[in-house]
């Protein structure tokens, strides 16, 4: 794997990780950056 790609994977994987964190709040979670972390792997 090039070394740009396996940097992009591991954004990728952060970016999930740090929306389902968020998604798990149970009080004032914050959906908007629920959905903005979300949507890079919709791109």
């Amino acid at each position: 794997m090039k070394p740009e790609t396996a940097e992009w994977i591991a954004k990728a994987e952060a970016d999930l990780a740090t929306a389902r964190r968020e998604a798990d709040v149970i009080d004032s979670a914050n959906y908007d950056a629920v959905c903005f972390h979300s949507q890079h792997g919709n791109v």
